[in-house]
């Protein structure tokens, strides 16, 4: 999916389409109020880097936007895996705002466990972050 049509998914969001008694539903409400704001901040580079609502609620926004685009539909369950990170919370949200479902493993899991967790059948698909 090219970088336009992504960002013009992004600009079309309806915010009051999407319940507010969800996660996602809270977290755009609050992106949208509080875009500017720093919702969090995070070492790297030697230094403590802000993230803002409205950084967050993009880069949430568009991993939703490439799962859809990958064929994830509504209730399909998305394998994560990684260690502690910024980038596991984006793409957790990214994952329930493309109406799938968070399916976290851990780094750490037994290989056979990983592989036993990912054959399953509604396990589709599978994002890995890792900073190794």
């Amino acid at each position: 999916m090219a970088i336009a049509p992504i960002n013009r998914i992004i600009e079309e969001v309806e915010v009051g389409a999407v319940s507010e008694h969800t996660t996602v539903g809270v977290f755009l409400r609050q992106a949208d109020r509080l875009a500017d704001k720093v919702i969090l901040r995070h070492w790297a580079d030697g230094q403590w880097q802000p993230l803002t609502w409205g950084e967050m609620r993009k880069s949430a926004l568009a991993i939703a936007a490439r799962l859809i685009e990958l064929g994830v539909k509504p209730g399909d369950r998305v394998i994560l895996m990684s260690e502690n990170r910024v980038e596991w919370l984006v793409a957790d949200i990214g994952i329930q705002a493309a109406a799938a479902v968070t399916v976290p493993v851990y780094p750490s899991t037994v290989a056979r466990t990983g592989a036993s967790i990912s054959s399953r059948p509604r396990h589709s698909r599978c994002a890995r972050l890792s900073s190794a």
